[in-house]
């Protein structure tokens, strides 16, 4: 939870994000807690350059969440309302992934803006 310096309810809507603070509860990731959860920019979980970013968890459909990069820096402009799309995917050992071949999963993509991660469940 962020709490906002000089407001006794916290309310990030009324200060800057310079006046939250976060390391009260939120490690450097932006995350806390069992089972760990984000409340902030999932920097920690993909990386900006190579190809698609990492796998990042599984959301309660199956499918799988990768970082926000589609191949290198390019973002994907293809996703649907709940951040989703079907294209290739790496292959990734964390989570026992085989590279996807042809005209690969539908998958989910972490975005700068709201929802962030799965906005609802994909086909």
């Amino acid at each position: 939870m962020d709490v906002c310096k000089g407001r006794a309810d916290g309310c990030m809507g009324c200060c800057g994000a310079a006046d939250i603070i976060k390391g009260l509860f939120l490690d450097e990731c932006g995350g806390h807690a069992q089972p760990y959860h984000y409340h902030a920019d999932l920097r920690c979980e993909y990386t900006v350059g190579g190809g698609h970013s990492r796998a990042t968890g599984v959301g309660l459909d199956g499918a799988i969440i990768y970082g926000k990069y589609e191949s290198g820096t390019t973002l994907p402009t293809d996703l649907d309302l709940c951040n989703g799309h079907t294209g290739p995917v790496p292959a990734d050992a964390e989570y026992a992934l085989a590279a996807s071949s042809g005209a690969g999963v539908y998958h989910y993509h972490m975005t700068d803006a709201f929802p962030h991660t799965i906005g609802c469940f994909g086909p």
